[in-house]
C-alpha cells in the first residue's frame, strides 16, 4: 500500500471514502488573493440534496473526508474534514444546508493549484461534485486528461504534462525532486 494512502487510511474513518469538489466561482479570487478566506468559501453551507428536494440527498455528508475548493479547473484549496468539540464533522445551517468542520489539508497541500479532477461544463449549475477518496491518493498512475494536459497523481505528488510539451511536477514541502534527460 502507497505510504500516503496507509497513512490516510490509517487515521480516516473507513466510511470516510469520499471527497467533495465544490465550485467556488462566486469566491474564487477571493481565496486566490487571500487564501485564510478559503475555510469560509469552501467549507460552508452546501446543499446535499439533489436540485431543490429536500428528500433525495446527492451525497453523504458522514461519508466526506475532504472538502476540495474548485476554482477555473484548479483545486485552489483543501481541506480535511475534522470533528469539532462535540464530534461533529458538519452541521446543519438554514435552508436544508450544511457546513463542515475542518482543517487546511496537509496531507494533500502539494496538490493545491494543480489541476481539479473533476471539472464543470458552461451552464452547468450544481456547485457539489463526489469523487472517491482513492481519486486522490492513489499510488497508481491513472491518467486523466484535464483541460492544462494529462495529469496523474503518484502517491503526493502531481505531475501535469501539456500538449505543448512542457510538465509540471508538485511536490509536497521538503520533498526532493531529481530530474534526469534522456540521451
Amino acid at each position: 500500500m502507497p505510504r500516503l494512502r496507509e497513512a490516510i487510511l490509517s487515521t480516516s474513518d473507513a466510511t470516510r471514502d469520499q471527497a467533495l469538489v465544490v465550485n467556488i466561482a462566486k469566491r474564487g479570487r477571493d481565496v486566490l488573493d487571500d487564501p485564510s478566506v478559503a475555510d469560509d468559501a469552501v467549507m460552508g453551507n452546501w446543499s446535499p440534496y439533489r436540485g431543490r428536494s429536500a428528500g433525495t440527498m446527492d451525497f453523504d455528508p458522514d461519508r466526506i473526508a475532504v472538502v476540495i475548493g474548485y476554482f477555473r479547473g484548479q483545486m485552489v484549496a483543501i481541506f480535511e474534514v475534522t470533528p469539532d468539540d462535540n464530534g461533529h464533522t458538519w452541521n446543519w445551517c438554514p435552508d436544508h444546508r450544511i457546513r463542515f468542520n475542518g482543517v487546511p489539508s496537509q496531507r494533500f497541500a502539494a496538490q493545491v493549484g494543480s489541476d481539479a479532477p473533476v471539472n464543470w461544463r458552461q451552464g452547468e449549475a450544481w456547485p457539489v461534485k463526489t469523487i472517491p477518496l482513492d481519486d486522490l491518493i492513489k499510488g497508481d498512475a491513472l491518467v486523466s486528461e484535464t483541460a492544462s494536459g494529462r495529469r496523474t497523481v503518484l502517491g503526493d505528488v502531481v505531475i501535469t504534462a501539456t500538449a505543448d510539451g512542457g510538465v509540471t511536477v508538485t511536490i509536497p514541502p521538503g520533498s526532493t525532486l531529481t530530474v534526469r534527460a534522456t540521451a
